[in-house]
């Protein structure tokens, strides 16, 4: 995608990234028998210097990891469907994290006494 398709992504405070950004690229796929409204919407960011060991190679190539996210959701904008899933994939990773999860839930087990 050229440069200037992207959009700033918003931080936590709304404000808007510089360096990092969301571009709805459904126009350019052939979506044919998904469902009706799926909208397809990549996000990109500088590689974190955690995750270096791991890169593929258009990560090693460009700096930046993408992130794709689906949603059906209408009448929004990019930067706003981006922290909105943003915010979401926080709270499973939080899910995930705690003492006991049952992956295949994403819920803590219950412990019986």
């Amino acid at each position: 995608m050229p440069g200037k398709a992207w959009t700033p992504a918003l931080d936590a405070k709304g404000n808007p990234r510089q360096d990092a950004g969301p571009v709805e690229i459904t126009d350019l796929l052939d979506l044919e028998g998904r469902p009706p409204g799926l909208r397809i919407i990549v996000r990109r960011e500088p590689v974190h210097p955690q995750y270096t060991k791991n890169l593929k190679p258009y990560e090693k190539a460009t700096g930046f990891r993408c992130t794709v996210i689906a949603t059906n959701t209408t009448g929004r904008q990019v930067q706003w469907l981006n922290a909105r899933h943003r915010t979401h994939a926080h709270v499973e990773s939080g899910i995930r994290r705690v003492e006991g999860a049952d992956p295949a839930a994403g819920c803590p087990r219950s412990r019986s006494p």
